[in-house]
């Protein structure tokens, strides 16, 4: 595949983060998360796509390999890297956690790696966001 057929997840995640960014964080934390969480994802599997020619259906195998994409990156790939798998994490545990909810300042910090996140692949791969 190519950078072209990478290009139609950009507007996936600019719409799952325009989600989160019209949510006040302090009143659906969870929601907020979640959105973000979205938004990386499909900003992770527009930029394997686009450098490696596919992307895993599992989320965790498109984290693990987005991860392995930048590892050897500067500072702001790597931080992204972590970025996304933190989001995963926190996703988790507004899904899936009963004992646990993701906080107001979580939900915030998700949102803003999400920006920076969907940002930094819109331009790797030179699409729009």
């Amino acid at each position: 595949m190519s950078v072209e057929d990478a290009r139609p997840n950009i507007p996936k995640a600019n719409s799952k983060l325009k989600d989160a960014l019209a949510m006040n964080a302090e009143v659906l934390p969870g929601p907020v998360t979640h959105s973000s969480y979205y938004a990386t994802l499909h900003a992770a599997i527009t930029l394997l796509i686009a450098e490696r020619g596919s992307a895993p259906h599992k989320h965790a195998n498109v984290i693990a390999q987005f991860g392995m994409l930048v590892k050897d990156g500067d500072t702001e790939a790597r931080d992204l890297g972590r970025a996304v798998n933190g989001a995963f994490d926190l996703r988790g545990v507004d899904d899936y956690d009963v004992q646990s909810d993701v906080s107001p300042e979580e939900a915030s910090e998700a949102r803003s790696a999400a920006q920076r996140f969907v940002d930094y692949c819109a331009k790797r791969v030179g699409a729009e966001r």
